[in-house]
């Protein structure tokens, strides 16, 4: 064994100078992080409690993730692997003591001996009658561990969801393993009881070592995340708990994985599933004269959600992150936005086809069908695509301006592939199909800039002094502070009415957006200032004459 890890270690030279420089890395980031997360502490104290274990303890946190980071991305030989193991026993059995909310001894006893176990029980076949009782008693103690675990629920809630719930399944199935590893010994398949009894062993341990490597090293993110980056980052400001969220799914998923791998190995099967997998994924079937296989399906429909999903993520990244942080308008903004997300999905197609296998010298045929189809029944949907683009390059309208088409009218809050999306102003969200707002009279109120002019219609006597009250309203409307004086405000006197005299106010606002409530203002100040003028409203008023045809009819008789 030692040989074995000499002429490893002599054929790969940089492995020691590798691991040295990870451990150093990711000490020198933990105590960069402990003196430079004031703001976390404070912010966040449900994360930073996590977390505190790092901090307290940088040397042994920074090997197990050094550890955790050499089994990623190194294939090691067996007898280094246990020697590496044997030397994390310390770190790894402290970290887990201070991890677990007990703390109690017999879970750290329990963890302690089967850990020396299962690193001892390779070498029990030079002595063939201890290594049958010692498998014996190792069996018989892991299923009451097991068998104790199942029972006490209490100790699963922590570390349950790490799992996806398969957690109480993986214990039952190891009770069984470790039935028939113990039947095996007493049948004399000693090989076959040894390899059972260390893989129940191994999924015990392997379970805490990865919790604790999971749990670490999301502390260490939630560190680096919410420490030093918080303050520069608009995402992690705005959106910390959802970011948090994603990287403990990332975490999950990855453990996971690696668990599953584990077991798997530790039941020597790994090669055995993988290859039957891989066989049944490529196992081609052919429908006339097309031949695909279920590997080349799913190819196909995972390119394509990866690069929805690549999409969305630099959409977002770019909306949230980089232009808040520039000087382009919000159509520009918009238009980037939508031209990536065209050609991640066009890109993502297109590579889609090459995973699937699918030749394209061989698309002609679903090319001109698609064209059948479009001159049939996606003419339209076709329009409002193409219509979509042209909106993004021209850009006649933005995402925030406030547009009117035929009945609706409010802000535009969102221009999709196929139609785009506008706010009215009583909170209802109306879908125009994009063909609609090119082909159709569209009103933009904010196209080229946001100033809107206001109208306040106001009547008053026909006795009144015109240039007067002229001169009235605009001092009004000029001492306003939120109307604008370029254009200064300006009445028009419009005629005489029926029962007044009509005048129009005109003035303008910087944003159309306060509309509404600069009108309502407005229009206040104009009454009060009539009012305290001594200037009567008009009031409508009917003459009624009512003769008295009954009366004269009498008095004739």
């Amino acid at each position: 064994s030692i040989g074995i890890v000499r002429d490893f270690l002599k054929n790969n030279r940089d492995l020691p100078y590798q691991a040295g420089f990870t451990f150093i890395v990711f000490l020198g980031l933990i105590f960069y992080l402990r003196f430079n997360s004031t703001y976390f502490f404070d912010a966040f104290p449900e994360q930073y409690k996590e977390s505190g274990v790092i901090l307290h303890h940088p040397i042994f946190s920074s090997l197990i993730l050094t550890w955790f980071a050499i089994s990623l991305f190194a294939e090691l030989p067996v007898e280094l692997t246990r020697l590496i193991a044997l030397f994390m026993l310390i770190p790894v059995s402290i970290i887990f003591w201070l991890m677990d909310k007990d703390r109690a001894w017999y879970k750290m006893v329990t963890f302690i001996v089967f850990y020396l176990l299962f690193l001892i029980i390779p070498y029990l076949n030079y002595f063939p009658f201890v290594q049958r009782i010692t498998l014996l008693f190792i069996g018989i103690g892991a299923f009451s561990v097991l068998f104790w675990i199942k029972k006490r629920k209490d100790l699963l809630d922590d570390v349950k969801d790490l799992w996806f719930g398969l957690l109480p399944f993986t214990i039952r199935l190891f009770m069984m393993i470790s039935v028939v590893g113990l039947l095996s010994n007493i049948a004399g398949a000693v090989q076959l009881s040894q390899i059972l009894t260390t893989a129940t062993l191994g999924t015990f341990i392997f379970f805490i070592i990865y919790s604790e490597a999971i749990l670490l090293t999301r502390a260490f993110l939630y560190l680096i995340l919410l420490g030093p980056l918080f303050k520069k980052s608009y995402i992690l400001q705005e959106d910390s708990k959802t970011v948090l969220n994603k990287v403990n799914s990332v975490l999950k998923i990855v453990g996971f994985a690696f668990w599953v791998y584990t077991i798997l190995s530790l039941l020597t099967i790994w090669k055995d599933v993988w290859n039957t997998f891989n066989t049944f994924l490529n196992t081609p079937f052919t429908v006339g004269e097309v031949s695909i296989s279920l590997g080349n399906v799913l190819a196909f429909f995972i390119t394509i959600q990866i690069s929805l999903w690549l999409s969305s993520f630099i959409r977002y990244l770019l909306n949230k992150e980089v232009f808040p942080r520039t000087q382009l308008k919000v159509g520009v903004s918009n238009t980037i936005s939508m031209t990536i997300r065209y050609t991640f999905i066009i890109l993502g197609f297109i590579i889609a086809l090459a995973a699937a296998g699918i030749p394209f010298d061989k698309l002609t045929i679903a090319v001109g069908a698609v064209g059948v189809g479009v001159g049939f029944g996606l003419q339209h949907i076709v329009n409002n695509f193409i219509s979509g683009i042209i909106i993004a390059m021209e850009r006649p309208i933005q995402i925030g301006d406030t547009v009117q088409l035929k009945s609706i009218s409010g802000v535009v809050k969102d221009i999709g592939f196929r139609a785009s999306v506008v706010r009215t102003w009583d909170g209802a969200e109306v879908i125009i199909p994009n063909g609609m707002l090119l082909s159709e009279a569209l009103t933009n109120r904010t196209l080229s800039d946001r100033k809107r002019r206001i109208t306040v219609d106001v009547r008053v006597p026909f006795d009144s002094d015109i240039e007067a009250v002229r001169s009235l309203l605009i001092n009004t409307t000029k001492i306003h502070p939120e109307v604008l004086q370029d254009p200064e405000p300006y009445t028009n006197f419009e005629g005489l009415g029926e029962s007044a005299m009509e005048l129009k106010l005109y003035f303008w606002i910087e944003n159309s957006s306060d509309v509404v409530r600069l009108a309502t203002s407005v229009r206040v100040a104009v009454y009060d200032a009539i009012r305290k003028a001594g200037i009567q409203i008009p009031v409508p008023r009917i003459d009624v004459q009512i003769e008295n045809k009954i009366g004269q009819v009498s008095g004739s008789a």
